[in-house]
């Protein structure tokens, strides 16, 4: 069995305790691709009840933090689109959302897991980069501020308005098969894979 098929296994047991830890985020988005398509065939493009995903940003709301592991439990709606049109920008910044329930620890075998009904934000999800981009964190905030347009801008109404927004706030995550060695710090698992690969081939 090489790595992939290894982790197929573990994930198809549902035990969520396994990782692949690889050097940067472009790696991590391949193998987590490659590793949905084994699990999830031809619906490998749409996030899956069973899905393992790694949380990208503290959440308040739930107390979740940057780096925790949850897995899908249900999927409870379709993906909605936010369309948001930037001052000098010609194509619009496309926010992708989608409300999803979720259990904490991911591990089936943990005795004491919490399940949340989240939003997420999709977008992190096919990007080969660590955090969102400065436009699609422009567009959180002017989506926010085309949808209350009666709270003055930087006022304590919309100040507390934006603390408490369903979007704004929205779950930033990515999918947790394979992550950087940077965001796997701290983590524990039962079956770990490390990919050496080098970044600049010699």
């Amino acid at each position: 069995l090489d790595s992939l098929d290894l982790l197929e296994e573990d994930f198809r047991r549902s035990t969520g305790n396994s990782v692949l830890i690889t050097h940067s985020n472009a790696k991590a988005l391949r193998f987590n691709e490659a590793i949905r398509e084994r699990l999830w065939k031809s619906g490998s493009s749409e996030i899956q009840p069973g899905d393992i995903l790694l949380v990208n940003r503290n959440d308040h709301k739930t107390g979740l933090c940057n780096g925790d592991i949850v897995r899908v439990l249900s999927v409870d709606s379709p993906t909605t689109l936010h369309s948001i049109h930037l001052r000098n920008i010609s194509d619009p910044v496309r926010l992708r959302f989608r409300n999803v329930r979720i259990a904490f620890p991911a591990a089936d075998t943990a005795k004491d897991a919490v399940e949340y009904g989240v939003l997420i934000l999709e977008n992190l999800l096919d990007s080969p980069e660590r955090i969102l981009s400065a436009l699609e964190q422009r567009a959180l905030l002017v989506d926010f501020t085309y949808r209350h347009k009666d709270l003055k801008r930087n006022s304590r109404e919309f100040l507390l308005g934006l603390a408490q927004d369903l979007f704004f706030n929205a779950l930033q995550v990515k999918y947790g098969y394979a992550m950087t060695c940077h965001k796997s710090q701290g983590g524990e698992w039962a079956r770990v894979v490390v990919n050496f690969e080098p970044s600049h081939p010699s």
